[in-house]
């Protein structure tokens, strides 16, 4: 709601302020137990024509309309044409400047464009790519958030990236990361460098306590 926008805002500006956090861009990670994820196997092709078949792709895996999420996906392992992840931000803003609309109401492309000359995607080698569906109203409140605090959103994309990234540094072992939280636990296995399945559940460091205060009979 926009008045828990404004409170984040003030609580995230008081606490720039007494870290002495200086102007500029920043990043933030969506927790896992918010989003949707799993691996698809499509055709390797351009970036233009990837993010054209996504859509297409991603409404027979997302349990939500495709207009109620923002999509995010990440290709696994190499291919012929180099591609960094593509974040949540990039894709509202791409939908928004496409449509004219806003968050709530921007909607997925609708059909693939033409394939290169010589080129078909029966014939294409295919690949794996890491897909995530955020709710689109959390992400638009992510991004509300930072407006007010007058920062550029340089990064939003879901815990798990930089959970990896910060304990792996690089290892290419099939890894299984596990976040003990609160209330949550969430499951994220890394093979050479790419993620490759997000879990969570809803146990965590609250209901052990419950249980061994109620073991011990203690409050």
């Amino acid at each position: 709601a926009p008045d828990g926008v404004a409170r984040m805002a003030v609580l995230v500006r008081a606490m720039f302020q007494r870290a002495r956090v200086s102007n500029g861009g920043a990043g933030t990670a969506l927790p896992i137990v918010s989003a949707f994820s799993t691996v698809l196997d499509v055709p390797d092709m351009p970036e233009r024509e990837l993010a054209a078949a996504i859509p297409l792709l991603a409404k027979n895996y997302v349990p939500s309309p495709l207009d109620e999420v923002v999509l995010a996906w990440s290709p696994i392992g190499p291919s012929a044409e180099t591609r960094p992840p593509v974040p949540f931000e990039r894709v509202l803003a791409s939908q928004e400047q496409a449509s004219g609309a806003s968050p709530s109401s921007a909607s997925a492309p609708a059909s693939v464009p033409p394939s290169r000359p010589g080129s078909t995607l029966e014939t294409r080698t295919t690949r794996e790519v890491f897909l995530t569906a955020a709710p689109r109203d959390l992400v638009g409140r992510y991004t509300a958030l930072f407006e007010r605090l007058g920062r550029r959103l340089d990064t939003l994309e879901v815990e798990s990236f930089p959970l990896a990234r910060s304990l792996l540094r690089g290892d290419r072992r099939p890894v299984l990361l596990v976040d003990l939280g609160g209330r949550t636990t969430s499951f994220s296995v890394v093979e050479r460098g790419y993620l490759r399945l997000n879990q969570a559940i809803d146990i965590g460091g609250e209901t052990f306590t419950a249980a061994i205060a109620a073991k011990l009979s203690l409050s």
